[in-house]
């Protein structure tokens, strides 16, 4: 099927045709129009799709699910019409939902006319989709992954909910289905962060997680650009994909031959880069020598805006040319501030006593726990103050599980952490290796550790709490926000729920 030379995708009647094997059973009237495709009740936007599943297993959402969207909502779309409820919205029905979300998605794809940046990695993907969507935000309209939607089904949804003046679109793309997300998604740009253990009951070995990671080369456009970090332990076997589809392949990173490189970086958030024969300074308003890192993979990508203006459609991108853009970006990523969950400092007042706390907790393996204990580091405590952390255990690690752990009392050490409470099995075996002056509690549930650690907090820390989001951790950061501003400990959490059904958290 043949997509339109449209900027889309607002959906009319004849486009939900045209983009599957599906038939109106109930048709739209006149001038109807869609915006999007939703299968899970917790992303739903209006003027939504709403797929509905007709039995266990198939994508999409209950009747009961749904029946609060309706008002709100474009239309249906089911295997059945059985399963749709009786009333005026209009029922498309196809032969198999989730093949209805990948066709719309590649419908959707075929019209955009604007760049799309797809990024993976083991650690750091979420945190350079929101610096990179941040910086081309500067440089025109940008959307960008939501709710952790990184799988095949969660891609096609955001292309298929493309605003038509959009200009660019960043795609977090996880290691799960990697081939069909990148052939959905056909980046123009192509980022792997990093490798390192994570989900390694899933996986072999490092290089198997490169391998499949690397395969979003293989979804690049003809003109695309591969943008690799250099500092990672596989680069020659990933740079070796790149290059076999790649028109142009860009590294980055702290190695001598990374062609962008941090050269320096200060706790303050002062970076200087060497880039392009030059040196750039800029100050970063997400902390950590990580996000330093980070934010030389945005500057190779929105790099490629300038230097391909002549190959994008919208008129913002068609202006920049050269430098233009280091004008726009370098001085706005000063603003730039952590996902939450992902290093975000708070000022708190817990039990009258002034505390930083650095929530780290949304998720861990051994790169970004090495991470989040040096940013730790970086920070200096108040007059009688100490640096502690709460780490909890960093899960699906197979049976190096236990090794994993017990190596973070080197990068803990360096830190110059003073107190490591330890929650979670694993977490026993880093608890084992310190010494006793530096161990905390040592805790299975998070719930345990929380009246003893206020108890024991003094005027000045800095606190660290970072974990697998299935340790749980999250929860003292929301007990402890909610301490600070009156809030009772015991409350039910607001943020730091766990990942819903609609997020799709493969890395």
């Amino acid at each position: 099927m043949t997509a339109p030379d449209a900027a889309g995708p607002i959906w009319t009647a004849q486009d939900v045709v045209a983009a599957t094997d599906g038939t109106w059973w109930r048709a739209p009237p006149d001038g109807w129009v869609a915006g999007g495709a939703c299968y899970y009740h917790g992303l739903f936007q209006p003027g939504d799709l709403l797929i509905l599943r007709s039995r266990q297993g198939e994508l999409g959402m209950t009747p009961e699910q749904a029946a609060p969207l309706l008002a709100a909502a474009s239309g249906l779309v089911c295997s059945t019409p059985a399963v749709a409820p009786d009333g005026p919205w209009p029922v498309f029905v196809v032969p198999e939902t989730y093949a209805a979300l990948m066709d719309l998605g590649r419908y959707a794809r075929g019209c955009f006319r604007g760049r799309v940046y797809g990024v993976t990695g083991s650690a750091g993907k979420t945190t350079i989709c929101h610096l990179l969507a941040f910086a081309l935000s500067r440089l025109g309209p940008t959307v960008q992954t939501s709710h952790n939607t990184n799988l095949p089904p969660g891609v096609a949804r955001t292309l298929a909910g493309l605003p038509g003046d959009v200009d660019h679109a960043v795609l977090e793309l996880a290691i799960g289905r990697m081939g069909p997300s990148t052939r959905l998604a056909r980046p123009s740009v192509a980022i792997f962060s990093n490798v390192t253990a994570a989900h390694m009951e899933y996986h072999r070995s490092i290089e198997q997680i490169a391998d499949t990671k690397a395969l979003i080369f293989t979804g690049l456009t003809p003109d695309g650009v591969a943008i690799v970090n250099r500092d990672m332990a596989p680069f020659e076997r990933v740079v070796a994909v790149a290059h076999r589809h790649a028109a142009r392949v860009v590294t980055y990173g702290e190695h001598p031959d990374a062609m962008v490189r941090l050269l320096d970086h200060d706790p303050d958030g002062q970076v200087r880069a060497a880039f392009d024969g030059e040196t750039l300074t800029y100050r970063l308003g997400a902390p950590g020598r990580h996000m330093a890192v980070n934010s030389l993979a945005v500057l190779a990508a929105v790099a490629t805006v300038g230097a391909d203006a002549d190959a994008t459609a919208t008129a913002n991108a068609g202006t920049l040319g050269g430098a233009d853009w280091r004008g726009l970006v370098l001085p706005a990523l000063a603003d730039a501030t952590p996902v939450a969950g992902r290093g975000v400092e708070h000022d708190l007042i817990v039990d009258g006593r002034r505390v930083r706390l650095i929530d780290d907790a949304y998720n861990a393996n051994p790169a970004s726990m090495r991470a989040g204990l040096a940013l730790l580091g970086d920070r200096v405590p108040g007059p009688g103050g100490r640096r502690i952390a709460v780490l909890g255990d960093m899960l699906e690690l197979g049976p190096d599980s236990a090794r994993y752990h017990e190596a973070l009392a080197e990068p803990l050490e360096a830190a110059g952490v003073d107190v490591a409470h330890c929650v979670g099995p694993q977490m026993a075996h880093l608890w084992r290796r310190l010494p006793g002056d530096r161990q905390g509690l040592r805790v299975d549930d998070p719930a345990d550790l929380l009246a003893p650690l206020r108890t024991d907090l003094r005027d000045g820390d800095v606190l660290l709490v970072k974990g697998s989001h299935g340790a749980g951790v999250h929860r003292l950061v929301t007990r402890l926000v909610q301490a600070s501003h009156g809030g009772a400990a015991g409350d039910k959490d607001g943020a730091g729920a766990g990942a819903g059904e609609g997020e799709e958290t493969a890395s």
